[in-house]
Order: structure tokens, then C-alpha cells, then sequence
């Protein structure tokens, strides 16, 4: 997973793909959560009640709200919480509040 000025990606596999992309704009929430594969169901890419999460290790996760959409994407990550901030002040600056 990367955090950059384009937004989140999330890439699979020694070819990256699949792969999930969301720009600042198409977020409309970041932020850090701690998770245990418990939580979600197991290792590796999960659906449950949380929401989708990519969980390749317990602890840090970083969890968008994609906009329009009513449920969370998570990826366990080192940072996340930086992550969270650094995409919550691009979407910010990019929608104007």
C-alpha cells in the first residue's frame, strides 16, 4: 500500500494487480484503526462487518470512507496514522474545506 499527493493505492502480487486506487478526492475520511484478524475473519483480503480490509499483519490499519459509499476499505500498514493525515489534509485542500 502507498500514500502519496494521488491518494491511496493498494497494489497485489509481485505484479501489482489486482489493485485498488482511490484519488484525495474520491475519500471522504481517513484514519487509523487498530485491527486483529479475528476482527475481520482471517488473514489476507476480508469482507465483514467492518468494512473490506487487506489484513497482512495485526495492529495498525489505515481505513478511508470512499465517497458515496456506506462502508469502510482498511490495509494493515506501518504509519497509518500519518497516512490518515496526510490524506485527509490533500482532501481538504482539494475540495476547499
Amino acid at each position: 500500500a502507498r500514500v502519496s499527493e494521488r491518494g491511496l493505492e493498494v497494489s497485489f502480487g509481485p505484479l501489482g494487480w489486482p489493485g485498488r486506487r482511490w484519488a484525495p478526492g474520491d475519500i471522504d475520511t481517513a484514519r487509523m484503526e487498530v485491527r486483529r484478524p479475528s476482527q475481520v475473519g482471517g488473514w489476507g483480503y476480508r469482507l465483514s462487518g467492518l468494512g473490506t480490509t487487506v489484513m497482512l499483519r495485526a495492529g495498525e490499519c489505515l481505513v478511508i470512507r470512499p465517497r458515496g459509499r456506506r462502508s469502510d476499505f482498511a490495509v494493515s500498514i506501518d504509519d497509518a496514522e500519518r497516512g490518515a493525515a496526510l490524506l485527509n489534509a490533500l482532501r481538504t485542500n482539494r475540495t476547499g474545506g
